[in-house]
């Protein structure tokens, strides 16, 4: 997996003091912390315009992502929902 190599090589890289492990759980937690915040997720520029777009042509919009279900509600409430003027 990714997130697990990186973790690997960023603790080699830079001899941290932590097992890939632990640095790879701290990073996800200071991750989750930072997106849990309202509106703290900013918004590609053309978001809205595509969207409308898409809509206004009758096509299905979806989202695909490697989060679970929670942690992907939450990323587009503190983004999408946060600053979109279209959704």
């Amino acid at each position: 997996k990714g997130l697990e190599r990186d973790a690997e090589y960023a603790v080699s890289k830079f001899d941290l003091k932590a097992t890939a492990a632990e640095f790879l759980a701290l990073w996800k937690k200071n991750f989750a912390d930072l997106v849990a915040i309202e509106g703290s997720i900013q918004l590609l520029e053309g978001f809205d315009e595509l969207y409308t777009s898409a809509r206004r042509w009758g096509w299905k919009v979806g989202v695909a992502s490697s989060s679970d279900g929670a942690g992907l509600r939450m990323k587009l409430r503190n983004g999408v929902v946060a600053h979109s003027e279209a959704v």
